[in-house]
């Protein structure tokens, strides 16, 4: 089940993805770090295909990927 907080705690650390309580983070639970990355990375590239399968012209679509990424993390990059 340890697992399985680590990666609730490194979404709830790392984004604004809702993640239910996932606790305190601990050092031992920086392996989850690059999951919630792909969490990440996910939301921007479904974002990105949603707006070019709507029509979008591919640097909209690249503007409303990357305003996803931003909405996801809350701009913590």
């Amino acid at each position: 089940m340890r697992p399985l907080q680590d990666i609730a705690a490194a979404l709830a650390l790392l984004t604004r993805l809702p993640a239910g309580p996932g606790g305190k983070p601990r050092p031992e639970g920086a392996w989850a770090w690059p999951a919630a990355g792909l969490a990440v990375g996910g939301v921007g590239a479904l974002a990105g295909c949603l707006a070019l399968g709507a029509g979008l012209p591919p640097g909209l679509s690249g503007g409303v990927a990357l305003a996803a990424l931003v909405i996801a993390t809350g701009g913590l990059h």
